[in-house]
């Protein structure tokens, strides 16, 4: 129909902008690109995204042993990389996970915020992109991501409008509201305000959402958002810490591949949905002895 027609031809539009072979820019600001010393080329192959979050300064528990994350083209760190805790060891704890980051073996690093991280940060040893408002870009001018920090909803909607209504994957500090965000108390922490959004994206919902926040959530699902289009979603919790109060790591990252259609398929950490099963059981223990405080 002509709806359909309109929605495609956007579509083919803003994958057409940019052709260069790495995540470029849709908007204002860059993307660093600059690790020439990356082992890992996919050649043609599919996109190779390595997908962690909710580290609260446990990352080396990642890589045990002076092990490096599995390789990939671009490490999403998706928020809550910061401890709580004096400025002055927040800040020495931002160094050491910025020298965590410089260690991994990608061409493109990408950090979001998450709400117990600072508003400005650098990574001068890794040279990771630190994003704190929403935020496009292309990759291979094949696939497009948009890039969503934790943020307030005036912040969320000011952005919003200036970047693309379609995109192959979303990648978010917070999860959309209903849909791996319950914490163990039973609360439903997601964001409501970028559910709507998503559900009113003119060419549909993207094939992929990866997002942390809650460490509850850990696991993965499919999720019809709107009425638009029947396509599914494929959900992603990619938490690594335990449940309630974070002190330590308890999952590993989320290897996925994505190929030029946008269509993932998940290499490592498979095993999520066991893994949120594992966590339910925490939670419950937690509750019966009141230990933990949950701490999103």
């Amino acid at each position: 129909n002509e709806d359909e027609s309109h929605s495609m031809k956007y579509v083919k539009h803003i994958k057409s902008m940019v052709g260069k072979r790495v995540p470029t820019s849709m908007g204002a600001g860059g993307i660093h690109n600059l690790d020439e010393t990356a082992d890992y080329k996919r050649g043609d192959g599919p996109l190779r995204l390595v997908v962690v979050s909710d580290t609260h300064g446990y990352e080396e528990g990642l890589t045990p042993g002076e092990t490096i994350l599995p390789q990939g083209d671009v490490l999403l760190h998706l928020g809550d990389f910061a401890i709580d805790s004096s400025v002055k060891k927040k800040n020495k704890a931002i160094i050491k996970f910025d020298a965590w980051l410089a260690r991994q073996n990608f061409r493109t690093k990408i950090v979001l915020r998450g709400n117990h991280d600072p508003f400005s940060v650098s990574f001068p040893l890794s040279n990771a992109n630190f994003v704190s408002r929403p935020k496009g870009i292309s990759i291979d001018g094949k696939l497009t991501m948009t890039l969503v920090p934790y943020c307030s909803p005036r912040n969320l909607s000011s952005s919003w409008r200036n970047l693309p209504m379609y995109s192959d994957i979303i990648a978010s500090h917070s999860p959309p509201r209903g849909v791996l965000d319950k914490c163990y108390n039973g609360a439903n922490a997601g964001c409501a305000s970028l559910r709507g959004k998503v559900e009113r994206m003119i060419a549909g919902p993207p094939n992929l959402w990866v997002c942390g926040h809650i460490h509850e959530g850990r696991g993965s699902e499919k999720v019809a958002f709107g009425s638009i289009s029947p396509r599914e979603t494929l959900c992603v919790n990619a938490s690594n810490a335990n449940s309630g109060r974070a002190n330590r790591i308890a999952y590993g990252p989320v290897v996925m591949e994505i190929d030029e259609e946008g269509i993932a398929t998940v290499l490592q950490g498979d095993k999520i949905v066991e893994a949120r099963e594992q966590s339910t059981e925490l939670e419950e223990e937690l509750v019966e002895t009141g230990e933990g405080v949950a701490v999103p």
